[in-house]
């Protein structure tokens, strides 16, 4: 019989692999920044659905129409970079006529971190071929129902929600009490920024392409034994140009440049306007430059506002009739073209340059047909250099 041999070695010990919890980590970091990095693009591609924008659109023209605005416009989001769009915009008159305000495309882009901390705070507005007709009458929107509510007074200086305003080629229909007012080509930009005393101050820039203006006033009527009554005279002017920029701070104005010019109807009757044909010799031609021209508010409504800068300007004489009955009858224009400082402690304001009359006429009295004058004004002294006189 064969003896069992008995074996001495233990069976092999299978140890437990160890766990390797950096590359664990490292797996579960890529999981958690690929899912980061897809949800903007799922958010941005979800915003872009025809759901998701007629969702929107529902409900903000709900929220418009609590505040008796009827609008329509298609509704455009945006996430990088962030932004809404409304095109084709149109809100409508509650009067029954043309609609209030129609726009091809009006864009906002709110800052981010304004929105992460609870505030609307919108960087630049852009509103591109605006279209307004608004309707005025003692003061009060006749146009448009708003039902806004009243919000809380606010002590010290307010800032705007919003960095920049441009539009482009807007057309204004203006309606006050009696006067009209129609512009076109027009294009703004308004820039907000801080004035250093804890206010804020506008950078204002426009541009007008031609406007026109249709005033009716009440003529005094004539002593004769006719008892017609006396018709209204109406006024329509013509503005051909303006081209400015301005800084506006809560106490101060400061017109850096401005540039205008038009033509004023002389004629009672209407459908007189003149158009932007005129030439500089035609006593009708309106002309307005300032430069670099401070104006300072006054902080009681009792006194003058501080005027300081150049200005060049020429007006027919005869608009002094519109001042209100009772002006004699006049013809020609004057001019001046002159450094200008004003202060309500001087009893005249201190000026410096050149003033020209031509064809002057008060009733039937002709004064001259060119009068110059190189003036200069200082503290009431009134000093000329040069007068030239030609009859």
């Amino acid at each position: 019989m064969e003896a069992r041999s008995s074996s001495t070695h233990l069976p092999p010990v299978r140890r437990t692999r160890r766990r390797d919890w950096g590359r664990l980590l490292s797996r579960i970091l890529c999981v958690v920044l690929a899912v980061a990095g897809l949800l903007p693009v799922a958010v941005g591609l979800l915003v872009r659905t025809s759901w998701a924008r007629g969702h929107a659109t529902r409900e903000t023209q709900a929220l418009a129409a609590t505040f008796g605005i009827q609008a329509r416009y298609g509704l455009e989001l945006r996430l990088w970079p962030l932004s809404v769009s409304l095109h084709d915009l149109q809100v409508d008159a509650s009067d029954g006529g043309t609609p209030f305000v129609t726009a091809h495309r009006v864009t906002a882009r709110p800052k981010i971190f304004g929105l992460l901390a609870g505030k609307v705070v919108i960087d630049e507005i852009e509103i591109n071929r605006p279209k307004a007709r608004v309707v005025m009458k003692g003061g009060k929107l006749q146009n448009l129902t708003l039902d806004l509510p009243e919000s809380p007074k606010k002590e010290g200086p307010s800032k705007p929600p919003f960095s920049v305003v441009s539009t482009s080629e807007a057309d204004v229909d203006f309606t006050f009490d009696d006067a009209h007012v129609e512009g076109h080509e027009i294009d703004a930009d308004v820039t907000t920024e801080d004035d250093g005393q804890g206010g804020t101050a506008l950078e204002v820039a426009v541009r007008v392409g031609q406007a026109r203006t249709r005033l009716v006033r009440k003529v005094e009527a004539k002593a004769t034994p006719s008892k017609e009554a006396t018709p209204p005279a109406v006024d329509e002017d013509t503005l051909c140009r303006l081209d400015g920029r301005a800084r506006v701070e809560p106490r101060r104005i400061l017109v850096r440049r401005l540039q205008v010019h038009g033509a004023a109807d002389m004629d009672p009757a209407e459908g007189t306007h003149l158009g932007c044909d005129l030439p500089k010799t035609d006593f009708r031609y309106v002309e307005l430059s300032l430069g670099h021209f401070a104006v300072t508010l006054p902080r009681s409504k009792d006194e003058m506002p501080n005027l300081e800068g150049h200005i060049k300007a020429r007006a027919p004489i005869p608009l002094i009739g519109r001042a209100g009955p009772g002006a004699p009858l006049t013809e020609g224009w004057a001019g001046v073209d002159a450094e200008l400082r004003y202060t309500p402690e001087t009893p005249i304001p201190d000026l410096t340059g050149r003033i020209e009359v031509h064809d002057v006429r008060i009733a039937r009295f002709n004064f001259a047909k060119n009068v110059t004058s190189e003036i200069a004004i200082r503290r009431g002294v009134v000093a000329s250099s040069l007068t030239r006189l030609d009859i």
